[in-house]
């Protein structure tokens, strides 16, 4: 290392330019004292700003008495550091996911909460997208399962199993579909009401029979 090196130039410019988020607040009144760059960037203050609030004035899931009972393993000294998940408020009200590290260090004979916070937004979207879309892979798979199962089932005839492959069609919450339909059975140029579903007795008898190009269910055979 260089004898030029300033160390404790290099640790400040460490605490300014971290990409996380560090504060530096009071054991007694919760004041902040210190906050650095990215965090004055994301909470949209000033540190004159800062500096008149308490960790209370930002994390509105939070009262004073307990986020003092949160801290208490490491007041109580039965915890050396403390890790949780919470919210943030900025300035302009608009809010974000936090994960915190904390902990109490004594700097100079004064004892301060020391806290290293990420802001997790992007990632927690990225999780639930993630959730999401294994949640419905299971619930295709599970649908297909049913319909296989049913289409090896001898003691049912096919008009049995349509019925009871549309209700487990209509189950299905993410197609966002009505719980009523009908089968069709096509014979040249003609659509014939095979099997019907909650369409009521008006529509079963205006689509008994219809022909290519009629009705909107004509429409859409002749599409194809």
């Amino acid at each position: 290392m260089p004898k030029s090196f300033d160390i404790q130039r290099f640790q400040e410019k460490l605490l300014q330019e971290s990409l996380n988020e560090i504060f530096v607040f009071s054991c007694d009144d919760l004041k902040f004292t210190f906050a650095n760059k990215a965090a004055l960037d994301n909470l949209g203050y000033t540190l004159d700003e800062l500096t008149q609030m308490s960790p209370i004035d930002i994390k509105p899931d939070y009262s004073f008495s307990e986020f003092a009972m949160l801290v208490e393993p490491l007041t109580k000294g039965k915890s050396s550091k403390l890790s949780f998940k919470t919210i943030h408020q900025r300035k302009d009200g608009s809010h974000y996911n936090a994960m915190i590290d904390l902990q109490i260090m004594n700097i100079d004979g004064h004892e301060v909460f020391t806290a290293i916070i990420l802001d997790i937004t992007e990632q927690e979207k990225k999780d639930q997208e993630y959730e999401r879309r294994l949640l419905l892979r299971n619930m295709q798979v599970e649908t297909i399962n049913k319909l296989l199962k049913l289409n090896g089932k001898t003691d049912l005839g096919l008009k049995e199993k349509l019925e009871v492959g549309l209700k487990h069609i209509f189950e299905i919450p993410w197609l966002q579909v009505l719980d009523k339909g009908g089968v069709f059975l096509t014979k040249d140029d003609e659509l014939e009401l095979f099997l019907s579903c909650k369409l009521g007795e008006k529509i079963e008898n205006l689509c008994t029979k219809v022909k290519k190009g009629h009705r909107l269910c004509g429409r859409a055979f002749e599409s194809k």
